[in-house]
């Protein structure tokens, strides 16, 4: 009879690793009725399928902005911990998560299964369209009365109304701030003012517009790219 011999055996690991969900909470912004966060600090809980032979990789990726990196901490041996600073111009819309993994086999994994999207608004409202009736050349001996209509890329806050001011480019001339400033829709606002007598009497002047705005979270802008 021939001789036993020393069974080897090996275990293969397949599997590919992946987060099961990822669960936030914040101590800053929140609204409710839409799922958005806001100003503030974001908690992200990690839930992994497996343990890990490293810590995972993890960022929040805004619509058209860089990744955010997040620097996560170990809990257990499937559960990691992060937290990341939403500040001003940290992004608007929804948010993807980037995961990268690896086991103790070497597989590895990027799927993200629940809490892979996550919708963020740090930007506020800005002024996408203004049209200013009369159109330009005002001819201040006709008429001295002006009517602007501003459309928002947001919806300002309920009970907020913006704060629009016109300036001419005048030597001395200062900003004005417009009293009268109505709510046409959910995003468009309308102006009406009285240029001073003197508008325009030593020369051509521009006529400019500045707002401060706010939105239901909490962002408040400046930005008219259109002025």
């Amino acid at each position: 009879l021939g001789v036993p011999t020393n069974m080897v055996s090996a275990s293969v690991d397949k599997t590919i690793p992946y987060a099961a969900k990822v669960e936030y909470s914040t101590n800053g912004v929140y609204n409710a009725g839409t799922s958005t966060y806001g100003l503030g600090r974001l908690q992200a809980e990690v839930t992994v399928s497996e343990p890990l032979s490293s810590t995972p990789y993890f960022s929040l990726v805004p619509t058209g902005g860089a990744p955010i990196p997040v620097d996560l901490i170990k809990r257990s041996d499937t559960r990691y911990y992060g937290e990341i600073l939403l500040g001003p111009g940290s992004g608007n819309g929804e948010a993807t998560v980037l995961f990268s993994a690896r086991d103790a086999a070497g597989n590895r994994g990027v799927e993200v299964r629940e809490g892979g999207t996550i919708r963020i608004d740090t930007h506020g409202p800005e002024v996408r369209q203004l049209v200013v009736t009369p159109q330009s050349p005002i001819k201040v001996d006709a008429g001295r009365n002006v009517t602007a209509t501003l459309t928002f890329s947001e919806p300002i806050a309920d009970g907020e109304v913006p704060t629009v001011r016109y300036m001419l480019s005048g030597n001395g001339r200062l900003p004005v701030p417009i009293g009268d400033v109505t709510r046409v829709d959910a995003m468009t606002w309308r102006v009406q003012f009285e240029l001073p007598a003197d508008a325009g009497a030593n020369g051509m002047e521009t006529l400019s517009f500045s707002h401060l705005s706010r939105d239901a979270l909490g962002n408040s802008s400046d930005r008219m790219p259109v002025a």
